[in-house]
């Protein structure tokens, strides 16, 4: 009897082992998907000139979990630049660390198509594909709602002016799905 018992308790634990390393390893296994939006203030400064507009941005995102703190989240991002009466289509790749149970850091690098108003402005694009690097923080404050900030700032030369790159702050939210 006392074998038995033995035997039923390291069973048990064994049981609860396994189970328990399985749901570990799903947690690693997490795919998100979701929509982000929020305001887009863009900026750059040639001299002592300064060209600044506010917009929006609007996008989805695919976030995957590599371990426990480390996720790599790809994202399609619409942004407006009114200044130059434009819209930009962005395909960040972020890399986003867990140094807090609900904060986190993302920083990555992005690809970006600059669509112009041709006719109204037919000599301010130098070239319509960007570059940029990006850098910032998140903050879940529900199971499925976060906001984020973020700080990108383009390695290309999009506008036909001599040292003008975009640079952009963001401020929003996000849900996941």
């Amino acid at each position: 009897m006392k074998k038995f018992v033995l035997v039923t308790i390291l069973l048990a634990l064994t049981a609860s082992a396994i189970l328990a390393q399985a749901a570990h390893k799903k947690e690693f296994e997490k795919i998100y998907f979701g929509i982000n939006s929020g305001f887009n203030h863009t900026f750059s400064t040639i001299e002592a000139f300064n060209i600044e507009d506010t917009g929006f941005y609007a996008g989805l995102f695919l976030e995957k979990s590599l371990s426990g703190k480390f996720n790599i989240k790809f994202e399609t991002i619409f942004s407006t630049v009114r200044e130059y009466q434009a819209f930009v289509v962005e395909l960040p790749i972020m890399v986003q660390y867990k140094f807090a149970s609900k904060v986190s850091a993302l920083s990555g690098f992005q690809v970006d198509y600059l669509f112009g108003d041709t006719k109204r402005n037919p000599n301010v694009f130098e070239s319509n594909f960007g570059v940029g690097l990006n850098i910032g923080f998140q903050y879940d404050f529900a199971e499925s709602w976060f906001l984020e900030t973020r700080y990108i700032h383009s390695i290309t030369k999009q506008i036909e002016t001599e040292k003008l790159k975009r640079k952009s702050v963001r401020l929003g939210i996000g849900y996941r799905f």
